[in-house]
């Protein structure tokens, strides 16, 4: 085996196995996950998740007036969704990636589709070195160093969407080449709930 094909094995088991620690156990982390699934509760609910954090005290203070009359009420079991910073279109992949009702299950079930996105994000890479004539090793290389990445292992820590984002990018340019577009244009909108990365 190839020296730097351990060197980036060993890097990504340090990398990785602490950003998964710490989106599983660590309770500072996480904090991305957390506060999509609290959003999302609130649309289940039927409600903007931004028109109650405006009515919170949050904004209160700053004398935001409501321009609707739609329901704000904090969910007491949810609390006020301090981090509404997504696009609305989001909230409906977010049915898909933050319907879990706790946070111990939004934790583990995210973990899990983190794992997958990474998977494939290494697949992707395998394959570009696949499709590129090069050999095994290289292409193994490549893989690797796809999720090797520090940034990989702090988007895991903090339950983050954006490794998501990547895979689904790789999945859009690897349906495009096989004619796809229908998938492609799928995968594509779910990296565009995340637009500062797609």
């Amino acid at each position: 085996m190839n020296w730097l094909v351990v060197v980036l094995i060993v890097v990504i088991v340090v990398n990785l196995g602490q950003g998964f620690f710490d989106l599983l156990f660590n309770s500072g982390d996480a904090i991305d996950v957390l506060q999509r699934c609290q959003e999302q509760r609130y649309v289940f609910n039927g409600q903007n998740p931004y028109d109650v954090l405006q009515a919170s005290n949050f904004f209160t203070g700053y004398g935001a007036p409501l321009w609707s009359n739609r329901d704000t009420q904090v969910l007491p079991n949810v609390g006020v969704p301090v981090g509404a910073s997504y696009p609305p279109w989001s909230y409906l992949i977010g049915n898909i990636l933050y319907w879990p009702p706790t946070q111990a299950w939004a934790r583990g079930y995210f973990a899990i589709v983190e794992s997958l996105a990474l998977l494939y994000i290494f697949y992707y890479g395998y394959s570009l070195g696949r499709r590129g004539h090069g050999t095994t090793l290289a292409s193994l290389i490549l893989g690797l160093s796809a999720i090797s990445v520090s940034s990989a292992a702090a988007t895991v820590s903090l339950g983050q969407f954006g490794l998501i984002a990547v895979a689904a990018l790789a999945a859009t340019e690897s349906l495009t080449a096989r004619r796809r577009p229908i998938a492609a244009g799928l995968t594509l909108a779910l990296a565009l709930c995340k637009p500062n990365i797609a």
